[in-house]
């Protein structure tokens, strides 16, 4: 039997808004949602990446806005 694992979030951060950071990247699963360039995002269409893990959706607007992180989270895709 197979068990879910969500991802698990420790932030540190020097501003009160880390749990709402968390909250909102929670709900991001489009790479579009995130601060990217256009040819970061030709790039990720280009290879096949349209939505984000979950595991990126929690971390990787939290770390693009600076602040540090620890994340965990297993997957079943390896970018090659």
């Amino acid at each position: 039997m197979s068990k879910s694992i969500k991802p698990t979030i420790a932030c540190t951060a020097d501003t009160p808004d880390a749990a709402a950071s968390t909250a909102v990247a929670l709900a991001a699963d489009s790479f579009g949602r995130l601060p990217l360039t256009a040819a970061m995002l030709e790039n990720l269409a280009r290879i096949g990446y349209e939505r984000m893990t979950p595991i990126q959706a929690a971390s990787l607007p939290i770390a693009l806005a600076g602040h540090d992180l620890i994340a965990q989270a297993k997957t079943g895709r390896l970018a090659a």
